[in-house]
């Protein structure tokens, strides 16, 4: 049973519960509660375009001729990459981990943009 952080020393966890704090969930109590499953479809887009409104929004990622949906969770460590989970790796059939290129769409975007794109289909 842990009740200590590594990352946070003097910090204590009664409830022996860990996750990472995301910057949609705002709270510890929000993290909890929506959880760190690595094969759920979450991601975290450019710094510079985030925007707390933008939190929960479902972008289409595609790579390799395949697409998948990510709902926005945090805001990216970079101004020019995106970030996504192993959940939208696997998806995509990319290496879990690895950097991939591919294609983003914001929600709202032309669906035949999106059915001609070579990087989703």
């Amino acid at each position: 049973t842990k009740t200590k952080s590594k990352g946070e020393p003097g910090k204590e966890c009664a409830s022996q519960k860990w996750t990472p704090l995301f910057t949609c969930d705002s709270t510890c109590k929000n993290a909890v509660v929506k959880g760190c499953d690595d094969n759920a479809n979450w991601m975290a887009i450019l710094k510079d375009q985030f925007e707390r409104s933008k939190c929960d929004e479902v972008y289409t990622i595609c790579a390799n001729g395949k697409r998948t949906t990510g709902y926005v969770r945090d805001k990216s460590v970079t101004a020019n990459s995106y970030e996504v989970s192993p959940g939208i790796q696997k998806a995509l059939g990319v290496t879990v981990g690895a950097s991939f290129k591919g294609a983003i769409y914001r929600p709202g975007a032309v669906q035949t943009k999106i059915d001609a794109d070579k990087c989703c289909k």
